[in-house]
């Protein structure tokens, strides 16, 4: 059988380590951009979400100005019979 001398043993060992390093720095990455396109799809959704929600707002503005007019118009016209 082969019996490693000291510095090839240190040399595998080295080099273990650093496989073993550039593993975790490599599932690391893969977190971070998992993390990163999450992130992104999460503020996809809420500028969606907000897009709705400054639409309905918007439709909820215009609803209340139609309402104000006519009762603008229905208090003129109640205005008008009495002063006949």
């Amino acid at each position: 059988m082969y019996k490693l001398e000291k510095w090839e043993t240190s040399l595998f060992f080295s080099k273990s380590a650093y496989s073993t390093n550039v593993q975790c720095q490599k599932m690391q990455l893969t977190v971070a951009v998992l993390i990163s396109l999450s992130r992104k799809a999460d503020l996809r959704e809420l500028k969606v979400l907000q897009k709705i929600e400054k639409k309905q707002y918007q439709d909820l503005m215009l609803k209340a100005q139609y309402v104000r007019d006519q009762q603008t118009k229905k208090i003129e016209q109640e205005t008008q019979v009495w002063q006949e």
